[in-house]
């Protein structure tokens, strides 16, 4: 009877061992996924981080060259307002401020 009762502890401690040893490969599988976790978000982070700057200086670029091309346009226009003479500027502004002594 006691070599029954040896054999039923041994069993018992074996299962125990058993247990014991899946409990910590558990733990290690689950701290080995949240350090793959962990770098498969800090990858996402980095390419949006990316895509964010890239996205932010192709929107700056753009802003650039637009206001440049304003710039520039702005600039024709008044070179274009020095060239009148100024003989057709008096006559230019007698008409506008006729035609609003007229209304």
């Amino acid at each position: 009877m006691a070599s029954l009762i040896e054999d039923v502890l041994s069993i018992e401690n074996q299962a125990n061992e058993i247990v014991s040893k899946a409990q910590e490969e558990a733990r290690s599988i689950e701290k080995s996924a949240e350090a793959e976790i962990d770098r498969i978000r800090a990858e996402i982070d980095d390419e949006v981080d990316g895509r964010i700057a890239a996205y932010r200086r192709d929107a700056e670029q753009k802003q650039s060259e637009a206001l440049e091309k304003e710039k520039a346009e702005a600039a024709t226009r008044l070179s274009e307002l020095d060239r009148l003479d100024q003989a057709l500027m008096e006559k230019l502004s007698g008409m506008v401020v006729k035609e609003f002594r007229g209304r």
